[in-house]
């Protein structure tokens, strides 16, 4: 961490990590989000909140704060806020904030605290020659309601779990064509579009002996 005498940006940043969590004790973690990460300690009489999201792009967050805090970002910069709707621009380094208020309460606001993230994320894979699943990733800690549809298929209801990734079967022989999801979770539409490559294999005469030799796999 060191060189020259001198220490290095990452032995500063493990420094205010250090400082920050020293005496934090008795841990709560709540995900607001599959992409947000948050932890609420008990520290000296107060509640150190820390968040972060799993993103490099900024993050706009809002949390109804049940006290007035102070907070430190990665970089040793201080700022605070008073009780109430606080706003943040989260990403992939964390703020270290402080408030009088207790631990049971700034875990409910980190919860009911609004995201600029997609409700949703969806991808696709075959389950077998006839048959296409998509899924669906629930990215929130609330169940969601949301309509599916494969390559203009009828739409499919299905519920969806806090933070559950579902899979949504449709009738799908192989082809050429680009394959696209749909899906709509109220008012707001979601869209996956992607070729499906598909290669050949031949079917062996017999199974290769499994002897250390790789005979049979010469292709």
């Amino acid at each position: 961490m060191w060189k020259e005498n001198n220490p290095r940006p990452h032995a500063a940043t493990y420094a205010l990590v250090t400082r920050q969590l020293a005496f934090a004790q008795n841990g709560i973690e709540v995900k607001p989000h599959a992409d947000i990460y948050s932890y609420v300690f008990k520290r000296k009489g107060k509640t150190l909140l820390t968040i972060w999201a799993f993103s490099k792009d900024l993050v706009d967050a809002k949390i109804d704060m049940p006290s007035d805090w102070t907070a430190v970002d990665l970089m040793g910069k201080h700022f605070s806020g008073k009780k109430g709707e606080s706003s943040f621009k989260l990403n992939d380094r964390p703020y270290f904030i402080e408030l009088s208020a207790p631990q049971k309460e700034v875990a409910d606001a980190v919860a009911k605290g609004s995201y600029a993230m997609p409700q949703i994320t969806l991808a696709m894979n075959r389950k077998n020659g006839s048959t296409m699943n998509v899924f669906v990733q629930n990215k929130t800690n609330s169940e969601l309601e949301a309509e599916v549809s494969l390559n203009g298929s009828a739409m499919q209801k299905v519920k969806l779990p806090p933070l559950a990734n579902v899979p949504v079967p449709f009738e799908c022989k192989p082809g050429k064509v680009p394959l696209k999801a749909v899906a709509l979770v109220g008012k707001v539409k979601y869209e996956l579009t992607r070729p499906e490559e598909l290669y050949m294999v031949e079917r062996l005469d017999h199974a290769p002996a499994m002897d250390g030799t790789l005979k049979g796999f010469e292709n």
